[in-house]
């Protein structure tokens, strides 16, 4: 003899237990019906065109930064000779001589080319497994991690 329960029209008999439908009903996701959180920003157009950077500022930025190559590269890529209230190379480093742009673009090369690799053996294998790509990844692009922290320590102190 066994009565229904309203739990996904799950029908138990008397002889299983209670703890049993509450520990099924726990496995359920439930999302809650009404809507408590309501985030409204009553923003004008005037607001929301000052919020982005404006053309003008682009081109401000694109000014700078070819201004920076230029005194880096007469400065023969010697940064302590630029002064850092006029100049940041921050982000500029690869495009500062064709020998850094050069080994930079090879670096990322060369974690692509090892990511593809490990793909197509996994895939020869018919395996998928995106933690040893992720992997492979992290041990090729290292040296990068290591150099980005390593400006980011230099950044920290400066400020």
């Amino acid at each position: 003899m066994c009565r229904k329960r309203t739990v996904k029209v799950l029908k138990c008999c008397k002889a299983h237990s209670a703890d049993k439908v509450s520990r099924q009903r726990a496995r359920k996701v439930r999302m809650s019906i009404e809507n408590n959180k309501i985030l409204e920003h009553h923003a004008s157009n005037e607001d929301l065109q000052r919020a982005w950077y404006q053309p003008e500022e682009y081109k401000r930025f694109k000014h700078d930064k070819a201004q920076t190559i230029r005194a880096f590269r007469s400065a023969c890529c010697d940064l302590g000779a630029l002064d850092p209230q006029n100049h940041c190379v921050r982000g500029l480093e690869m495009q500062a001589t064709s020998e850094i742009f050069r080994y930079r673009a090879n670096a990322i090369k060369r974690v692509i080319q090892g990511v593809l690799q490990q793909q197509e053996m996994l895939r020869q294998f018919g395996k998928k497994d995106d933690g040893a790509l992720g992997m492979v990844s992290m041990v090729y692009s290292a040296p990068a991690r290591k150099f980005a922290f390593s400006l980011g320590a230099l950044d920290a102190q400066s400020y």
